[in-house]
């Protein structure tokens, strides 16, 4: 098969990914020789990671403090605050993870006062009523009431809200357990859990595991490893426009259109080699924050995933930027633009949890803001597998539609 001026174009599958992979291992070789993708891709986000964290503090003296008030006084209200302030073996200044939770208990009228005051991160109120739910759920009645357990945390602190919240999903899951167990019995005409005598359970009816309410603390190391490697991946990812902008320029590109290779396979060969580079960098950041740093990410399997998902997010979005300029400058200016304005409302250079909560709010809208309250969550222990799936989902799709809109534009750009 032949093109128009009689060029021969290799056909079939694998003849047209041949030359794809030939560019992606010529582009991979280049850059590693001049060491531009270490410089970008591993120191430059190691050093800055290591400078934000150290002047920031570390992690080893993060610690949660949260408060409970039993605004009901009954014996299953008494029996979780019981469960959650009795003082563990090791105590919660003990915990060789670095990010510690402790609970205090503080008077119902007091608790909001507190958090407001930063006395308490965060504070898990039990309602008037509940040990009367807690009651009619254990027993199987149907009429039973929910029961509802309020969190008070200062929006500044997500992660600590996040950890009330799970606790408080302890209690609340705790209760309507056995409100099915007794909805079970009764239905079977089994004799119903015993209640004392002013109709509520006894002090062991919610049992809670003080261990499991936990949560680490995020790490500032890990944190600061992917918000800035994050910011150089912009960066990265405009080598694609920028290198087909200036070898048009330079007179290369007519050179290489003479060949069999056609612009797309150029495009795609260039694009792996960046995604590549960008995979292969966040992974080595990673491992040596990890390694030499102490930094913990959270579940690899997790960390690994949300690592894809952030560079094929990113990558998307780069080469729309990119695709914009018709230069090398105007594609380096574009790059740089976008690239800080999004790290500054991601929330890159401020850290996990902290601006005010409409800064927050917008952060969700951003791919790099979106990816950093993932590795947040992985980091401080309080990620689930449904929220890493829906940031994963969310960032592969925004890599989809904005990299399939760069290439586009990018083909009509230089191959004009």
């Amino acid at each position: 098969m032949t093109d128009g001026a009689g060029t021969a174009r290799p056909t079939g599958r694998r003849g047209w990914l041949r030359p794809v992979l030939l560019v992606m291992r010529t582009d991979l070789l280049r850059r590693v020789r001049n060491r531009s993708a270490i410089i970008t891709g591993i120191i430059g986000p190691l050093a800055m990671a290591a400078a934000f964290s150290l002047l920031l503090g570390g992690t080893d003296t993060v610690t949660f403090t949260i408060g409970l008030a039993d605004a009901d006084g009954s014996p299953a209200s008494r029996a979780v605050v019981t469960a959650l302030t009795a003082p563990s073996e090791q105590g919660p200044a003990e915990d060789s993870e670095g990010g510690r939770v402790q609970f205090e208990l503080v008077a119902p009228g007091e608790a909001a006062a507190a958090v407001d005051d930063d006395d308490l991160d965060a504070a898990i109120v039990l309602p008037p009523g509940f040990g009367a739910a807690a009651a009619a759920s254990s027993a199987g009645d149907d009429g039973a009431r929910a029961v509802t357990v309020t969190v008070l945390h200062d929006p500044t602190r997500s992660v600590a809200g996040q950890v009330a919240r799970s606790v408080a999903d302890e209690i609340t899951a705790e209760v309507n357990r056995r409100a099915l167990v007794g909805a079970g019995l009764a239905a079977a005409g089994a004799p119903r859990p015993a209640a004392d005598a002013q109709g509520e359970p006894s002090a062991q009816a919610v049992v809670l595991v003080p261990d499991q309410a936990g949560g680490d603390g995020p790490d500032l190391t890990a944190y600061y490893g992917a918000a800035m490697f994050i910011l150089f991946l912009y960066f990265t990812v405009g080598f694609v426009a920028r290198s087909l902008v200036v070898d048009r320029d330079g007179g290369i590109l007519g050179r290489l259109m003479a060949t069999p290779l056609t612009p797309a396979q150029l495009i795609m060969g260039r694009t792996l080699a960046v995604a590549v580079l960008g995979v292969g960098g966040f992974v080595v950041v990673w491992l040596v924050t990890s390694g030499a740093f102490g930094a913990d990410w959270g579940p690899p399997a997790g960390v690994l995933a949300m690592v894809v998902a952030t560079v094929l997010a990113i990558a998307g979005l780069g080469l729309l930027v990119s695709s914009l300029g018709r230069t090398e400058r105007q594609v380096e200016s574009y790059t740089a633009l976008v690239a800080f304005v999004l790290a500054l409302i991601g929330g890159n250079f401020i850290g996990p949890g902290a601006g005010s909560d409409i800064l927050r709010q917008m952060a969700l809208y951003t791919p790099n803001g979106q990816a950093l309250a993932a590795f947040t969550d992985l980091g401080a222990g309080v990620a689930t597998v449904d929220s890493i799936a829906r940031a994963a989902g969310i960032l592969l799709a925004i890599g989809l539609v904005t990299g399939v809109v760069g290439l586009l534009r990018i083909h009509r750009t230089v191959f004009r």
